[in-house]
């Protein structure tokens, strides 16, 4: 089921500066729910100014990490590329942000029903998906970039297990 019915729900963890965001907007439908989260406080403005500047006043954007259950989380910022920040990178520059857990988000929203999960959090895919696995049954699709510099070779056969156990598990290398 691609994003592209007027009715479709889209969570998109990781919105960097909404390239990715002003697309799926533009195919969801008039009718679609868009939810973005993007933790990088420079990244959200421009994410939401870019939104503004082409007219999709009703998507709902938030500046937090989704995470674990931490109330806050250091955020090691690559000041060389905005979208590579990293919980896991020690970085010199960081900058610490309040957290949500997405299955708490999901049902505090009543989001019974999501048609894509767009997860590009740059090292945090563990602790998320592990978090999402008892919502599973109610997301359609999930697109993952796994970013295996931050991640263990358990941990990304751990997501690559959960996944599978959902559904057909396609892989780009």
């Amino acid at each position: 089921n691609e994003a592209n019915e007027e009715e479709d729900t889209v969570v998109e963890v990781g919105g960097h500066i909404g390239v990715h965001t002003l697309t799926i907007r533009e195919n969801i439908g008039s009718q679609g729910e868009l939810y973005v989260f993007e933790a990088d406080p420079e990244n959200y403005s421009l994410l939401n100014h870019n939104l503004s500047q082409n007219n999709f006043s009703d998507v709902f954007t938030y500046n937090k990490a989704v995470f674990d259950d931490r109330e806050e989380i250091k955020i090691f910022r690559n000041e060389g590329n905005t979208g590579a920040s990293s919980v896991k990178r020690d970085l010199e520059n960081y900058y610490s942000i309040s957290c949500i857990k997405l299955s708490e988000f999901l049902k505090g929203n009543s989001l019974d029903h999501i048609d894509l999960l767009k997860l590009d959090v740059e090292g945090a895919e563990y602790e998320i998906i592990r978090d999402v696995e008892c919502c599973l049954d109610r997301i359609d699709q999930i697109v993952v970039e796994l970013h295996s510099r931050d991640l263990s070779r358990e941990q990304i056969k751990e997501i690559k297990e959960i996944l599978s156990n959902q559904g057909d598990l396609k892989q780009i290398e």
